[in-house]
């Protein structure tokens, strides 16, 4: 099994697919962290896979419904 894994890996880590991966997350937005007083962006944070459907009234994060979990077996 961590042969399979090595192989992903070593797909998943080539530059071209990395770009591509990143521009996708950029699509789905998450909550960015930013200084105490909201001026400063300390990191951008995305989602890969958003785990909301959305028509679940859910905005990325919020709340913690396991109904309305897009893919609930990877969580």
């Amino acid at each position: 099994m961590k042969f399979i894994w090595n192989i992903i890996a070593a797909i998943v880590s080539r530059p071209r697919v990395v770009d591509a991966l990143i521009k996708r997350a950029q699509r789905t937005p998450y909550s960015n962290i930013t200084s105490s007083d909201g001026q400063d962006v300390y990191m951008y944070r995305y989602w890969l896979f958003n785990p909301y459907s959305e028509d679940s009234g859910i905005k990325t994060g919020a709340g913690s419904e396991q109904d309305n979990r897009r893919w609930s077996w990877l969580a």
